[in-house]
């Protein structure tokens, strides 16, 4: 399991000599829609990852196998008992689509609500909803397996995220999330700590910033001067100056912490909380009171984001990650299959010709009938490359026919010897090879298009004339 899980982080590290530096996910920060869209995949490590974090969380309240349970007290219910969900009838209540059901393991019941759903749901409940438990000490692609196991016990079609939900997780996945603890906490961090503060910002800022602001805080020296834009002068009254506005603690805290963007200040997120804190006060001392401002509602919740977002984890070695990478390769398939979409064969595709094509220009490499082959040695000299392909998934021919050439003389199939024929096929071939990759073993939706229609070939009365007959002139008066 451990493997497993850090096989998932491993596609966002950064390596750095000879350690890898893996990106704080713990809580799913500002993930990306990109990373967000790859979470909404089911696949089969998923489903069985979740089955395991399903028995040891969440079956005591809702079953061993998902079948719900009678009479469970919640906290914060006021003494109230309640029935759980019966997962393998698909009632669930509340969580009726993928991302609301991430919510409620993640943020309790209430987060998973919008809405008319609120009182829906508090009528149903015989009172205010209940406190869910939360479960963000697993990180969030576990939560995420969860998710998919709990769906896999019955029917999900058009089981779906209300519109809001959705946008809320986007929201989530690029900015980060707000921990409401820490947000409370902002007054506090933000109030002046007196002389023992200042004295270890006046510290900070002589040993990183005096050398563009000058100790006096002016930017009048050469260095600040000589940049472009020039080093901020900490004690103008000019506003044009204070290009980064509103000015106050939080916006100070903020370009210390993510530097200003086009310009020369960095990021100095390496120094600790407390110490950015210091340095802020510290500049503050500089600022006019004619220029400083009330924190806005967006500034509360920028730094809030940036306050909640969990520390980095300890750097793991390349060989170690390289494993987990290889290791976590068939998963990663499965959801790029997935994403590909149905199968959209052209009308007249021929799987029978296409299995010819195959034979001719794929199975060297795929197998007959794509069951995977080894391939090698590769390459003009030692050391030799080897290539291991794997079973070829019908999934694997998603999307339009187009979209299948595409990927599948570009990428890694570019970089090979001996691909120059994939580039020659001609549009009915790969109609044809998509057709046979389609047939393979495996679940796939396949859609056949509409056979496009001649326009000389429509009768007057929107008629299509017979194959190889034109289509009658319209009678004149």
């Amino acid at each position: 399991m451990k493997d497993q899980i850090l096989a998932k982080v491993l596609k966002v590290s950064l390596a750095v000599g000879s350690v890898c530096v893996l990106a704080p996910f713990v809580s799913a920060q500002g993930i990306g829609s990109t990373e967000m869209d790859n979470m909404l995949v089911s696949t089969p490590q998923r489903v069985e990852r979740g089955a395991e974090l399903f028995q040891q969380n969440c079956s005591v309240c809702h079953g061993k196998t998902g079948e719900g349970m009678a009479n469970i007290q919640l906290a914060g219910a006021d003494g109230r008992t309640f029935n759980t969900a019966d997962f393998t009838k698909g009632e669930y209540n509340i969580a009726k689509g993928p991302i609301q059901a991430y919510n409620v393991i993640t943020f309790g019941l209430e987060d998973a609500l919008v809405g008319a759903d609120v009182a829906a749901a508090e009528e149903r409940l015989g009172g205010k909803v209940p406190t869910h438990p939360t479960f963000n000490f697993l990180q969030y692609q576990s939560r995420w397996d969860m998710v998919h196991y709990i769906r896999s016990l019955s029917p999900t079609a058009g089981r779906i995220d209300p519109e809001e939900i959705i946008a809320k997780a986007k929201d989530r996945a690029i900015n980060g999330v707000c921990d409401e603890d820490i947000k409370s906490s902002l007054n506090e961090k933000v109030t002046p700590q007196g002389d023992e503060q200042l004295a270890t910002g006046k510290e900070i800022f002589n040993a990183n910033c005096a050398s563009c602001h000058g100790q006096n805080g002016k930017s009048d020296n050469p260095v600040g001067s000589s940049l472009m834009p020039p080093a901020r002068n900490f004690t103008t009254e000019d506003p044009k100056e204070w290009t980064n506005q509103p000015v106050n603690a939080l916006s100070v805290f903020d370009a210390i912490t993510n530097g200003v963007p086009g310009t020369s200040m960095a990021s100095y997120a390496n120094l600790g909380e407390d110490e950015r804190w210091a340095l802020t006060q510290y500049v503050l001392n500089w600022v006019p009171d004619s220029v400083k401002v009330d924190a806005t509602e967006a500034q509360i919740v920028a730094a809030c984001r940036s306050l909640s977002a969990p520390e980095a984890p300890e750097p793991i070695s390349i060989d170690v990650a390289m494993r987990a990478l290889i290791k976590d390769q068939a998963e990663q398939r499965a959801v790029r299959h997935a994403q590909y979409g149905a199968v959209e064969l052209q009308a007249g595709a021929d799987a029978k010709s296409g299995a010819l094509t195959f034979m001719q220009s794929c199975a060297s490499c795929h197998g007959n009938s794509g069951s995977g082959a080894a391939t090698g040695p590769l390459g003009a000299q030692p050391p030799y490359f080897y290539l291991t392909t794997d079973r070829l998934s019908p999934a694997a021919a998603g999307g339009t026919t187009a979209d299948f050439a595409r990927r599948s003389y570009a990428g890694a199939h570019a970089t090979l010897a001996g691909m120059s024929s994939a580039a020659t096929l001609s549009k009915a071939e790969w109609s044809n090879l998509q057709a046979y990759v389609a047939s393979f073993d495996g679940d796939v939706e396949i859609k056949v298009a509409a056979p496009k229609v001649d326009p000389e070939a429509v009768t007057t009365q929107g008629e299509v004339a017979p194959e190889g007959e034109a289509a009658p002139e319209a009678e004149t008066e």
